[in-house]
């Protein structure tokens, strides 16, 4: 998988796939009364800032995120996250119809289990489901650092080069 120059952050829902370096794996998560931000830790990818909105009301449709749209509601202890809208779908499921729904639980008082349900009617046969558990550390022993994402400055010069070569091609009628 090439990596974007671009500091986007990780698609979601991420998958903790390399657990030597934290992908996926680190989590900080921080509630409002009205929104819920989750931060993951991706290594030297990005990482990504997540809101949730717990209002329950997606846009339009046509209304398409890179991380999709997330609402959210209770359900006893456990948070479920409805996320639609992609602008780009997850193995190569159809961005029209993908979605995905998670639940996350606290199983005790240093233990989350985040269940990941990908839904695409067009892409799958049925619904599939991976299941996370992950444990807490102290904070002073794994604290998260800010995301060191260069945001395009080592490539820009390839890719300020690129972009005239096309626009050039462009005015040529190529």
């Amino acid at each position: 998988v090439a990596q974007s120059s671009r500091c986007l952050g990780v698609s979601m829902p991420f998958l903790p796939l390399n657990t030597l370096f934290a992908q996926g794996t680190v989590l900080q998560i921080v509630q409002s009364p009205k929104t819920v931000a989750i931060y993951m830790e991706d290594d030297h990818a990005g990482g990504s800032n997540r809101i949730i909105h717990m209002d329950g009301k997606h846009p339009p449709a046509n209304v398409k995120y890179y991380l999709g749209d997330s609402r959210g509601h209770w359900e006893g202890n456990t948070l479920v996250v409805d996320t639609s809208n992609y602008s780009v779908g997850f193995r190569n499921s159809n961005i029209e119809t993908y979605k995905t729904v998670e639940r996350f639980t606290r199983t005790s008082t240093n233990d989350l289990r985040r269940e990941i349900t990908f839904i695409d009617p067009q892409t799958w046969t049925k619904p599939w489901t991976v299941l996370i558990d992950m444990g807490k550390t102290s904070d002073d022993q794994h604290m998260i650092f800010d995301s060191a994402c260069h945001d395009g400055n080592h490539g820009m010069v390839g890719i300020l080069v690129g972009a005239r070569r096309q626009e050039a091609a462009t005015k040529q009628g190529k």
